[in-house]
């Protein structure tokens, strides 16, 4: 066993397997993150958790300085696809951090989809930036709620369930459409959607989730996937011109661990049926797009599990972002036409007008090449504001130029089979793409176990050999599967 400093910081993270359901059910297994300072005290503690807190967006509900216990909400972090869950937090050890306990500060995560260090991670990194001289070290584990903790909703109640997480968008998630729509009510098991007033469809890119608000507050998160049923009921509303119908939505869903819960959304009359084709629409998408494998990276000497959905813009864990092209449209709301991205595992390209997609992994690339490279012309505006004082206010004047250059241009096929199996047209400094993807293919060998027969739907047994495909367009052939043509780019399916 090592000795440590004075001032250095254990920080554990003890979480559960989310595959043992069974586990999670007997034990109430949650999310734990710790930290033991030395050389403090428990006030100057407790003064940067609260701090840490403001700063992290949570919502503290209570704080008790003779206690040391402090009880909130985590926030919602959007960008990681996280809603707001309870926390408690508490100090325990000697007063004054110097005995051989030191202080340790307890924060307890009720997060219904454990794993999900990611509030923890982020709180506790804020507290240590507060107390400097630590270093940070977490593994993982399981623990059991504690006994003296807040209740966590029990199962027959409609908390927030579990929203599977795939990992980090490797987009903007303000730049993917919600859809929202304005309640008259809302009722369930649960009584904190009554009075909810908002409910918010996030699509499959962040997500698939049915969310109720009440005002700012996120009340109830629903996984797309996990909704049994939904109907439409309409009652009879007497108004000032006689009985009238008033459409509301019962929605059915399961909470993962065998329990249903249901609740009931008053809707406008004409934004039902809407409602209803897009949480089946989404729910079909996510089906088609919920292929994954799961794989081992090298990290620090050490082989790590880790699982990717490379039909989606979920990032691995380990997966980090090497080059990305974007197409956008819209002023006033920008929104992505479509993606083209290349990362330190796949190849990948994504559509969100026709949610059409196609990925590879770098581990099946046979080789990178260059096509159809040529000069281009490319027009860039630039400008200039010349403002004068005159008097009592200030007169401006924009004088605008638009400079012209000269780039290389070319397309950018991914190789498998002797034929190009993914193709990137139109890409400004081909040679400079198709170089940084040869890297990324010679170190993707060293750092990740990837087999090709791995790249299909989990469960399933690869797919018998059918005939290449050719595009209408430009009459070239394509790999079986192909979304678009490797050549053109045109449409297939």
């Amino acid at each position: 066993m090592r000795c440590r400093s004075a001032k250095e910081i254990i920080y554990s993270i003890y979480t559960i397997n989310p595959e043992d359901v069974s586990l999670l059910e007997a034990a109430q297994l949650i999310t734990r993150g710790s930290i033991t300072f030395q050389s403090t005290t428990k006030d100057a503690v407790f003064d940067a958790f609260l701090l840490s807190c403001k700063q992290a967006g949570a919502d503290i509900k209570s704080a008790d300085r003779t206690t040391y216990r402090i009880d909130g909400k985590s926030g919602t972090m959007w960008l990681q696809n996280r809603f707001s869950f309870r926390f408690h937090a508490r100090l325990v050890g000697d007063d004054n951090g110097g005995g051989s306990q030191g202080v340790r500060l307890e924060v307890y995560d009720f997060a219904p989809s454990p794993p999900d260090k990611r509030f923890i991670e982020k709180l506790l990194k804020k507290v240590v930036d507060k107390i400097p001289g630590g270093k940070l070290e977490y593994n993982l584990d399981c623990v059991e709620q504690p006994g003296d903790a807040p209740v966590v909703p029990a199962k027959n109640t409609a908390a927030p369930i579990a929203i599977v997480s795939k990992g980090q968008l490797m987009a903007d998630a303000r730049m993917i459409p919600t859809f929202e729509y304005s309640l008259q009510g809302a009722t369930g098991d649960d009584g904190s959607v009554h009075g909810a007033d908002k409910l918010i469809i996030m699509p499959p890119e962040c997500g698939n989730v049915l969310s109720l608000y009440k005002g700012a507050s996120l009340v109830l998160g629903i996984a797309i996937s996990s909704i049994e049923k939904m109907m439409p009921v309409m009652a009879e509303k007497k108004g000032l011109l006689g009985k009238k119908g008033d459409l509301s939505l019962d929605i059915l869903y399961n909470d993962g661990s065998g329990g249903v819960h249901s609740v009931r959304v008053n809707v406008d009359d004409e934004k039902g049926g809407e409602i209803v084709d897009k949480v089946n629409r989404f729910e079909k998408i996510q089906k088609e797009q919920d292929i994954y494998y799961d794989f081992e990276y090298l990290e620090n000497g050490q082989w790590l599990p880790d699982r990717l959905y490379p039909a989606t813009l979920f990032l691995a864990k380990c997966e980090k972002l090497v080059w990305l092209k974007q197409d956008t449209a819209g002023v006033f709301s920008k929104h992505y036409k479509w993606i083209k991205a290349l990362t330190n595992i796949r190849v990948f390209y994504y559509n969100f007008e026709s949610r059409a997609v196609d990925a590879m992994a770098l581990s099946m690339v046979q080789d990178v090449t260059v096509i159809n490279k040529r000069k281009e012309s490319v027009s860039r505006s630039s400008g200039t504001i010349d403002q004068r004082e005159r008097g009592s206010y200030t007169t401006g004047h924009f004088q605008s130029a638009r400079d012209t250059t000269t780039v290389t241009v070319g397309d950018v096929a991914f190789m498998y089979n002797g034929a190009p199996r993914i193709t990137f047209v139109d890409v400004e400094d081909p040679d400079g793409l198709a170089t940084l993807a040869r890297e990324a293919i010679a170190n993707s060998k060293f750092t990740f176990r990837l087999k090709p027969q791995q790249w299909q739907p989990a469960g399933k047994s690869p797919s018998a050999q059918q005939n290449a495909e050719a595009c209408p367009k430009c009459n070239a052939q394509n790999l079986p599967g192909s979304n678009f043509c490797a050549k053109c780019g045109f449409t297939l399916h």
